[in-house]
C-alpha cells in the first residue's frame, strides 16, 4: 500500500470555503461534529482544515463559537440552523496550534466582501482581511522546519 504524507496548514489566518459538517465519533469524548474548510488562497490553497466539536452548540463551547462565526452573529437558545445553507461560502478562518502540536480551526468570521451573505460579526473587525481578489494568508507564522513546504502541499491533479 502506498501512503502519501498529508500537509499541515500552519497556524495563521486564511480565506477558506466552508465545506460542511459531518458526524464524528471520538473514542474518548463520544459523538461530535467535524467542521471542514478548504483554504482558497495563498501558499496552502486547496488544503483542508477542520475542527472536531461536540454536537450541541452553546454560547461558550467550540460548536457554538464556530456556528456563530459562520452566521456572523450570536446564536439564540432553541434556534435551529441548517449548516448546509452555509456550504461553499467564503470565510476568514483562524488556524491555531493545540497543546499537543496539531492544528485546528479556532475561529471563523464572515468574509468582509459579503462572501457569506453579507453577514457581519465583531469577529471580523478590525483585524479580518478583505477577500476581494487573491491574497496570501495573513498572520501566518514562519513554517516549522519539520513541516512540509507549500510546494509539497499543493493538490495534485
Amino acid at each position: 500500500m502506498r501512503l502519501t504524507v498529508s500537509c499541515v496548514v500552519p497556524p495563521g489566518r486564511y480565506q477558506a470555503a466552508f465545506l460542511g459538517t459531518e458526524s464524528y465519533e471520538h473514542d474518548e469524548f463520544g459523538p461530535g461534529l467535524r467542521w471542514e474548510f478548504r483554504v482558497l488562497t495563498g501558499d496552502y490553497s486547496g488544503q483542508f482544515i477542520s475542527r472536531i466539536t461536540g454536537r450541541s452548540p452553546g454560547p461558550r463551547n467550540a460548536c457554538g463559537r464556530l456556528l456563530s462565526g459562520l452566521l456572523g452573529r450570536v446564536v439564540s437558545p432553541g434556534e435551529e440552523i441548517e449548516t448546509d445553507s452555509l456550504r461553499h461560502q467564503r470565510f476568514i478562518v483562524d488556524v491555531a496550534e493545540t497543546s499537543n502540536g496539531s492544528v485546528r480551526v479556532e475561529q471563523v468570521a464572515p468574509a468582509l466582501d459579503g462572501g457569506s451573505g453579507g453577514a457581519k460579526s465583531p469577529l471580523n473587525a478590525p483585524n479580518a482581511v478583505p477577500t476581494k481578489g487573491p491574497a496570501p494568508p495573513v498572520d501566518a507564522v514562519a513554517p516549522d522546519p519539520g513541516m512540509p513546504t507549500p510546494e509539497q502541499c499543493r493538490p495534485t491533479a
